[in-house]
């Protein structure tokens, strides 16, 4: 996934991104609105189509952990990267917690605070983490479609 940090997230070369855009076109069962879950896939979805601050609203009060994720991007795409890493921070120790139940977003999480520290400045914190994620990659099963995920992230 690549992001010009000027431009906001990528959403749609990304799992967050697949995932978003698989939301967007499912209509909700009835009752399910009224749920977390609910809310969260609203939040996904105003997010996916553009509005980062409608999306945020929907996730207001929801506390998971594994909704953090989803987060993160938002809060990046709304020009909030201080409040984007503490939100990825707390799906790190979600994942930690929950790990499988939580790792699908783990490799995700760890781009986009790579994102979040390159623009708050910490450029040499994002190049750690970045290079650390590619390190896991190359260890990844080239068979598993998700594995394929950090394949366009810039080098160095």
């Amino acid at each position: 996934m690549s992001a010009d940090p000027a431009r906001g997230v990528d959403r749609g070369s990304s799992k967050v991104g697949l995932t978003c855009g698989i939301l967007a076109k499912v209509k909700l069962p009835r009752g399910l609105r009224q749920t977390p879950c609910g809310a969260i896939a609203d939040g996904v979805i105003a997010w996916r189509q553009g509005d980062a601050a409608v999306g945020l609203e929907h996730f207001s009060g929801i506390d998971f952990g594994t909704e953090q994720l989803y987060l993160g991007a938002m809060l990046l795409d709304a020009g909030r990267p201080e409040d984007a890493l503490r939100a990825l921070e707390k799906f790190d120790r979600q994942t930690i917690r929950w790990l499988s139940f939580c790792a699908w977003g783990a490799g995700e999480a760890a781009y986009l605070r790579a994102v979040a520290l390159e623009r708050l400045g910490r450029r040499a914190e994002a190049l750690e983490l970045a290079s650390e994620q590619l390190r896991v990659w190359e260890r990844a099963d080239p068979g598993v479609p998700q594995s394929g995920g950090c394949a366009s992230w810039p080098a160095g």
